[in-house]
């Protein structure tokens, strides 16, 4: 009963919960970039190493909007509407990040980083210790890298 005091339905929990290990993640990743990094370029390049350090993490329970869309697939459902919303959100931070860097399609970046991490968290969530971050991290950094040293090709002309 106590729960229904404030939270009128299961959904309505749900989406509390979903917020609140969205909001515990970003604050952890965004204090974690800016305590080892100032300079953009470096933040990108380790975005990959703290996600790694995460999921690596005896706490690790995997990411609630990945779970969430799989347990509510309607598109309509609320829940997996906050669901798709946060899966932007993160794919637009690291467009962010990637933009500081001067990244040109700091936006392609962000799609392909967050493929690797949405697709390293669902394995890591289905078996522990699948390795898939350690492959993921490997792509993220040819990725990044690449991007990077094209960003200096191309201001050299």
């Amino acid at each position: 009963m106590t729960l229904y005091k404030h939270f009128h339905t299961k959904e309505g929990l749900i989406l509390e919960v979903l917020k609140k290990s969205q909001q515990d993640f970003q604050n952890w990743l965004d204090n974690k970039l800016s305590s080892n990094s100032k300079a953009p370029a470096d933040k990108i390049k380790q975005l990959f190493d703290f996600i790694e350090e995460w999921i690596t993490s005896p706490s690790f329970l995997g990411m609630g909007f990945i779970k969430a869309s799989a347990e509510f697939p309607n598109e309509e459902n609320p829940i997996h509407q906050l669901s798709s919303k946060q899966s932007r959100e993160f794919r637009q931070y690291i467009g962010k990040l990637a933009g500081e860097a001067n990244i040109k399609d700091a936006d392609g970046l962000a799609l392909q980083l967050s493929l690797l991490f949405e697709g390293a968290v669902q394995a890591e969530q289905m078996k522990r210790g699948s390795g898939a971050i350690k492959y993921a991290k490997k792509a993220a950094k040819l990725l990044i890298d690449g991007a990077i040293n094209k960003q200096v090709l191309t201001t050299d002309f």
